[in-house]
């Protein structure tokens, strides 16, 4: 486990404009709970670039705003414990449990890995057939599980790379190949 405290400049890469949009932002990663009481919560990520970003940006009523982050640090792999301005108690902290965690599509490039949330709207495809839609991401428990929304229902599939072949980011698209009976397992 890393610990770290990350101070890096100031400098927003949005000009200035009227307001950010969620056609400028991609999902780097969620916040989860609070913890403790001094306004720090729990972000769930898998972007490498959340190391290195001086802000983050979350959708508070409709409006994306840049909030800077005061203090990092790793809770594990996936998981930072973080404190933005102006967040300086638990209840401040409350008011953003539940919410995406986004980033300048500008900076998803640097990433090594994108947010298992980023596949969230994606249609699934098992070798060339469309199998659904990706509608969310399930990552309560150890393995990480994309929910796939199918003519029969809602089926989890392990978000593993052993399983994803390719992935077509413009079309959103990500295709599989599936061990046999997986996507029938519940039936």
């Amino acid at each position: 486990m890393r610990a770290t405290r990350v101070h890096l400049a100031r400098t927003p890469i949005f000009t200035a404009k009227s307001m950010i949009t969620k056609e400028e932002l991609f999902v780097a990663g969620k916040v989860s709970r609070t913890h403790g009481v001094t306004g720090e919560w729990v972000c769930i990520g898998n972007t490498d670039v959340l190391d290195e970003c001086p802000y983050i940006v979350l959708n508070m009523d409709g409006l994306f705003v840049p909030f800077f982050i005061a203090s990092r640090r790793y809770q594990s792999d996936t998981a930072w414990l973080m404190q933005v301005e102006g967040v300086d108690n638990e209840q401040k902290a409350k008011n953003i449990v539940g919410k995406d965690v986004y980033l300048p599509l500008a900076w998803q490039e640097k990433a090594e890995q994108v947010s298992y949330a980023y596949f969230i709207g994606f249609d699934a495809f098992n070798e060339e057939t469309c199998i659904g839609n990706i509608v969310d991401v399930n990552d309560q428990t150890e393995n990480v599980l994309f929910c796939i929304e199918t003519k029969n229902g809602v089926v989890m599939i392990p978000a593993v790379e052993a399983f994803i072949v390719d992935i077509d980011h413009k079309n959103k698209r990500i295709y599989f190949d599936l061990p046999i009976g997986l996507l029938t397992i519940n039936e």
